[in-house]
């Protein structure tokens, strides 16, 4: 997974207050992020939020990909970016070498890491994870009361993308039964257009009927041009190689190809859930929701 600009922006200007950990909280607070993550952050874009870290951008930059090199600089870019809001201590979880937990997040969790983080970030995790109420469990057993959860999602069409593709109305009836407070759901698409969440009426509204009036014809234009490049690059794959290659490597290159395309350097014209959910007490047995067909309208 990749935290990249359109994420990191939101998160800065939107997201900052519910993020930030308290004052009387700051030195030693907690960081664990659900799977381990890809650094594509602009400097540019962080300079305007006080970050001073430019060097360390600069040689992230020139770094081969996929090398040990380029994955201690992406837990150390990610670090210093949870470091902005209060979090001094940052860990990565997951089943592969680089993680420094690695657990499988199918089963539970062990018990000495239960309540130990102040803030849990699912960063596109669960849904490729079989066993997702396991998963939520385990990021609910995760955090600490006061803590918080921080989702980044894709929705959408994930056909291939994932085992799940998750509603916003799964957050908040799961986090509301089971001793959260939702402090904010916002839609984002890959470009950095986003909307605040309103819990919509029935249970069948389409994600285009979340999005702003404005912005359906890009979307729509690009859903058709992402389905007919993905399918020449299922006929060529060497042409998907090549693709995948500029956007690591000329990313210049890259961003004027995406724009034509209607892609971006992460994937597809699909959206993004961003959840932002504060544990408020602690339950002992988890609470699990049916879902009501008719829904009252609510801004979140």
């Amino acid at each position: 997974m990749g935290l990249v600009n359109a994420e990191a922006k939101i998160l800065l200007k939107e997201c900052h207050k519910e993020l930030e950990i308290d004052k009387c909280n700051f030195n030693g607070a907690k960081a664990i992020v659900i799977g381990t993550v890809d650094y594509y952050v602009d400097y540019k874009l962080l300079k305007k939020y006080g970050f001073t870290n430019k060097e360390e951008h600069e040689i992230h930059k020139k770094l081969p990909v996929n090398t040990n090199e380029w994955y201690n600089s992406n837990k150390k870019l990610c670090s210093n970016f949870f470091k902005h809001f209060g979090y001094d201590d940052y860990k990565e979880i997951d089943i592969n070498e680089r993680a420094d937990i690695k657990i499988d997040l199918n089963y539970p969790i062990p018990e000495n890491l239960k309540g130990q983080f102040d803030i849990v970030w699912d960063h596109g995790s669960v849904e490729h994870i079989m066993n997702i109420c396991q998963a939520m469990n385990n990021l609910v057993d995760l955090v600490k009361v006061g803590g918080i959860i921080l989702h980044s999602q894709g929705t959408g069409d994930q056909t291939n993308a994932g085992y799940w593709t998750i509603s916003p109305n799964y957050y908040l009836d799961f986090y509301k039964a089971n001793g959260f407070e939702i402090k904010k759901i916002i839609l984002r698409d890959r470009r950095g257009h986003y909307v605040k969440y309103s819990e919509v009426k029935t249970k069948n509204s389409t994600i285009g009927s979340l999005i702003p009036f404005y912005l359906l014809p890009s979307f729509h234009l690009r859903l058709l041009r992402d389905d007919i490049v993905s399918g020449i690059f299922i006929k060529f794959p060497f042409l998907n190689y090549v693709y995948n290659g500029l956007n690591r490597r000329v990313p210049k290159i890259a961003g004027v190809i995406n724009f034509i395309l209607g892609r971006s350097a992460t994937g597809g014209a699909d959206w993004c859930i961003m959840v932002i959910a504060k544990k408020i007490k602690e339950i002992s047995n988890k609470s699990y929701e049916i879902q009501n067909i008719y829904r009252s309208s609510k801004a979140i």
